[in-house]
């Protein structure tokens, strides 16, 4: 027997639209009655078990359809779970890119200065002395410079590599 289908709208999923038109076919058709297996001749018996063959089919259909659902709805819960650390992740990243930035503009700032101070500061050629202060004061600074950038730098190329 034919299931109708021009009750059925067609935006709907395909669980939804079979159900319906099952539920349709149901009301309009006449209840049927069991007719034993004794009254139906031989050569019609193979439609007795089409009809098994296709309600089976039809559960098969239906429980295939709701777990291709539920992983569609997990498969979306972990993209939106996904984007969300992304965005997360390079919020953070934005954060750390910027104070490293005024880290930087800060050890600019004291390498103007000393270079300022430098400047200002006649060094005799022949003396080692004041030269040996420059170097110093020269190494201070670069160790000063990489103690206080190392860590940054560090979790900065960690977060680049993954």
């Amino acid at each position: 027997m034919p299931i109708d289908l021009s009750q059925v709208d067609p935006l709907k999923p395909k669980k939804a639209l079979l159900e319906a038109a099952m539920a349709h076919q149901r009301r309009s058709a006449m209840p049927e009655a069991d007719v034993p297996s004794e009254e139906i001749p031989p050569d019609l018996q193979w439609l007795v078990e089409d009809k098994k063959a296709v309600h089976d089919l039809v559960r098969q259909m239906d429980a295939a359809i709701g777990e291709l659902a539920r992983q569609l709805r997990q498969a979306e819960t972990v993209s939106r779970n996904g984007g969300k650390q992304l965005e997360s992740q390079q919020k953070l990243l934005y954060k750390q890119i910027r104070t490293l930035n005024g880290l930087m503009k800060r050890q600019i700032e004291a390498f103007e200065l000393i270079n300022r101070k430098v400047e200002k500061i006649h060094i005799a050629e022949q003396t080692v002395l004041p030269q040996l202060a420059m170097g110093l004061v020269g190494g201070l600074v670069a160790g000063v410079t990489v103690a206080v950038t190392l860590p940054w730098v560090q979790l900065l190329m960690a977060r680049l590599t993954q």
